[in-house]
C-alpha cells in the first residue's frame, strides 16, 4: 500500500509539473488603414496577402483603421443608395475575415444613415471609437475596444477617430455625439481596459497621422496627427495601429519597451504585419515580444478568387451604375492644369455651384490629377473629377472677409506649403493675383465679373463645400478671420456636390468646358 500510495503521488507530482510547464505561443496582427473604397482592386489582394499569413500562422488577427466608406464609385453607388445593404464595405471586411474595425474621418463624411446602418451591419465584427461620446448621456456613440481571444492569447483593441471631424465636417453629419482628443483620454482607456480585462496583448488602432513630434500641446498637430506621441507615451500598449496620413510608417520599439508603431499607407497597398511570441506558465503570462514585423506589399498580388466570389453581387451592382452615360464633353479635361491657374476642371465646379445656389460668388479647389478624355463620359470618370463626399453650402461673407480669404489661399498655393486641395479659386469676380506682392497684397479685386463694383463693405451670398464651410484647411478661420459656427454664416445647404456635378451635365448633354477667364496670376 505504501508503494502505491508512493506512485499515486509520484504521478500526482508529475502531472501538476506538466500543467505548469512553459508554454510558447505565437500570435500575428495584421492591418490595413485608408482603403478608400478598393474594395476590389484593393482588398482583392489584401485577402490574397492574408490567405497567404494565415496559412503560415495559426493565430492572426485582422483590424482595418478606417477611412473604407469614401474615396471610388462602389462608395459613391453605397452610400447614395442607403437601402442596399449591406454595404460593399461591409461584405468585402467581411469575406477579408476582419476582427476589428476603426471609424475614419472619411466614414463619418458618409452619414449618420450609412455609418449607423454599417455599425449594425458589421456585427459581431467591431466598429470602434471610443473618442465619441453622446450628446445626450455622454455613452460612446460606437463601441470603444474590442477583446479579441485567439488560440488562448487574449488581445484588447482600441479604437480612437480623428478627432478633427468637427474643423471639415457640419454638425448634421454627426448630430448625436462629438469628438474627444485622443491623446487626452487613450491612457485612461488602456488602464480601464487592463484593470477590467487583464489582456495578454493591448492594440491602439487611431485613425490619425504620424505627426512630427511628442510633445503634447495645441493645435492640428496634436489633434490630427498624434500617433508618434501615443507611441512614445503610453504606457503596457503593445503596438499602435495608425492611419489617415497615407504614409508608410513601420517603427520598432518605438518607446524603447518593445511598442510598435505600424501605418500601412493607403488603397490597400501593403499589409502591416507584427509577429508576438508570449511565454505562458500555466495560465500566466510570464513574457512577450515582438519576434517580426513587416509592411507587406500587396500591388503584384492576384486578386483572391474566394474574396472575389463573396463580393460579386457588390461589384456587378457597382459595375452597371458606374458604366451609365451622363454626357459629352468637348475638349480632354485634365484636373492637373488647375495647379497653375485657371482650368477646365474648376471652371466646371464654378457652373455646378452657381447653377444649383445662384450665389453671388463660387469658391472651389482642384481635387486630384486626373485625365477625362473627350467624349462620351460615365459617372466612373465624374467620381474621378471630385472624389469627395462634400455637400454643397451657401455662405455669408462680406466683400473684405472675400478679399482676406482669397489672400490667404494664394499665399498658401503660391508657397506651396499647403495640399493641392486647399488652393482655392473664386467665380464671380474679376482679380489679379500678383506673385512678387507681399503677403496680404497679393489680391487685387476689380469688379464683380458683369462689371458691376465690388463693394468691400457689401455682403455677399458665396457658394462653397461643406469641408471649407465648416472650417477645413483653416482658409475661413485663419484667412477671413470667420468662425464656421457663428449664426448667420451658413445660410443653406444643397446637397452633394458629387450628384450636383452629374446632374448638372445630364442636363447639358453635350458639355463644352472652358477656363476662367475672371482672373489670373501676374508679376
Amino acid at each position: 500500500m505504501k508503494a502505491c500510495h508512493k506512485l499515486s503521488l509520484l504521478f500526482l507530482m508529475l502531472m501538476l509539473s506538466c500543467c505548469t510547464r512553459p508554454t510558447v505561443k505565437t500570435l500575428t496582427i495584421c492591418c490595413t488603414t485608408d482603403v478608400h473604397a478598393q474594395y476590389e482592386e484593393g482588398m482583392g489582394r489584401v485577402a490574397t496577402c492574408l490567405k497567404t499569413i494565415r496559412a503560415e500562422r495559426e493565430n492572426v488577427i485582422y483590424i482595418d483603421n478606417g477611412d473604407f466608406l469614401q474615396g471610388d464609385i462602389a462608395a459613391v453607388y453605397y452610400n447614395s443608395h442607403p437601402g442596399n445593404r449591406p454595404h460593399y464595405g461591409v461584405v468585402a471586411l467581411k469575406a477579408l475575415g476582419a476582427d476589428a474595425v476603426v471609424v475614419g474621418n472619411h466614414d463619418i463624411e458618409a452619414g449618420p444613415d450609412i455609418y449607423s446602418a454599417v455599425r449594425d451591419d458589421l456585427q459581431p465584427v467591431p466598429f470602434l471609437a471610443a473618442n465619441t461620446p453622446r450628446d445626450d448621456n455622454g455613452e460612446s456613440y460606437f463601441q470603444r475596444y474590442a477583446i479579441i481571444e485567439k488560440g488562448g492569447v487574449k488581445v484588447a483593441v482600441i479604437g480612437f477617430t480623428n478627432p478633427k471631424c468637427p474643423s471639415w465636417l457640419p454638425k448634421d453629419l454627426f448630430p448625436d455625439f462629438s469628438f474627444e482628443k485622443i491623446e487626452d483620454i487613450a491612457q485612461s482607456i488602456v488602464d480601464e481596459v487592463i484593470s477590467l480585462h487583464s489582456p495578454d496583448i493591448v492594440v491602439v488602432s487611431a485613425h490619425s497621422g504620424l505627426g512630427r513630434r511628442s510633445e503634447k500641446g495645441s493645435g492640428d498637430e496634436t489633434d490630427e496627427n498624434v500617433a508618434i506621441y501615443l507611441s512614445e507615451n503610453l504606457r503596457n500598449v503593445d503596438l499602435v495601429i495608425c492611419g489617415h496620413d497615407h504614409q508608410e510608417e513601420l517603427t520598432e520599439n518605438a518607446n524603447g519597451e518593445g511598442l510598435c508603431l505600424v501605418d500601412a499607407g493607403t488603397r490597400g497597398h501593403c499589409v502591416g504585419r507584427i509577429d508576438f511570441e508570449l511565454d505562458y506558465k500555466g495560465s500566466n503570462l510570464k513574457s512577450k515580444k515582438i519576434i517580426s514585423c513587416a509592411l507587406d506589399r500587396v500591388e503584384n498580388l492576384e486578386h483572391d478568387s474566394t474574396f472575389l466570389s463573396l463580393t460579386e453581387d457588390c461589384r456587378k451592382a457597382v459595375q452597371e451604375y458606374q458604366d451609365e452615360p451622363v454626357c459629352s464633353i468637348t475638349e480632354t479635361i485634365n484636373t492637373s492644369e488647375a495647379l497653375s491657374g485657371p482650368s477646365y476642371s474648376t471652371n466646371l465646379m464654378h457652373d455646378v455651384q452657381f447653377a444649383l445656389t445662384g450665389a453671388d460668388i463660387s469658391i472651389t479647389a482642384p481635387l486630384g490629377e486626373k485625365v477625362i478624355p473627350a467624349g462620351k463620359i460615365c459617372r466612373r470618370d465624374l467620381v474621378n473629377l471630385y472624389k469627395y463626399e462634400n455637400d454643397l453650402y451657401v455662405v455669408s461673407m462680406t466683400g473684405s472677409q472675400i478679399k482676406d480669404y482669397l489672400e490667404y489661399s494664394y499665399d498658401g498655393w503660391l508657397n506651396r506649403n499647403t495640399p493641392t486641395f486647399n488652393y482655392d479659386s473664386a467665380k464671380g469676380i474679376r482679380y489679379r493675383v500678383y506673385r512678387n506682392r507681399p503677403k496680404g497684397s497679393r489680391i487685387d479685386i476689380l469688379s464683380m465679373e458683369n462689371g458691376s463694383p465690388f463693394n468691400i463693405n457689401a455682403t455677399y451670398k458665396v457658394a462653397m463645400n461643406s469641408y471649407r464651410a465648416s472650417g477645413g484647411g483653416d482658409i475661413l478661420v485663419k484667412g477671413a478671420g470667420i468662425d464656421p459656427m457663428a449664426e448667420g454664416f451658413i445660410l443653406e445647404k444643397k446637397g452633394s456636390v458629387r450628384l450636383a456635378l452629374i446632374d448638372y451635365l445630364k442636363r447639358q448633354g453635350n458639355y463644352h468646358p472652358r477656363k476662367e477667364s475672371n482672373w489670373y496670376f501676374t508679376d
